[in-house]
């Protein structure tokens, strides 16, 4: 089980299901993102589950990952 909980997929900002924005805090991807997990959602029939990702910092607040990559924002 992870320690954290991802948003349902129809939740997310566009910027967010497209894969540049962090899935937790909004902030715009750039260099160092990392995974966080797939959302979950359905829309009707449609199933609007998506691979998300966080950056640096909430990854390693989270513990996704050990220490901030070279060169990634703080």
């Amino acid at each position: 089980m992870k320690p954290y909980d991802l948003p349902d997929a129809t939740w997310l900002t566009r910027a967010q299901h497209s894969g540049w924005a962090c899935v937790f805090c909004r902030a715009p991807l750039s260099k160092g993102a990392v995974k966080a997990g797939r959302a979950e959602g359905m829309i009707g029939a449609h199933d609007m589950s998506i691979d998300v990702y966080a950056c640096p910092s909430c990854a390693l607040q989270l513990g996704l990952i050990e220490r901030l990559p070279e060169g990634a924002p703080r």
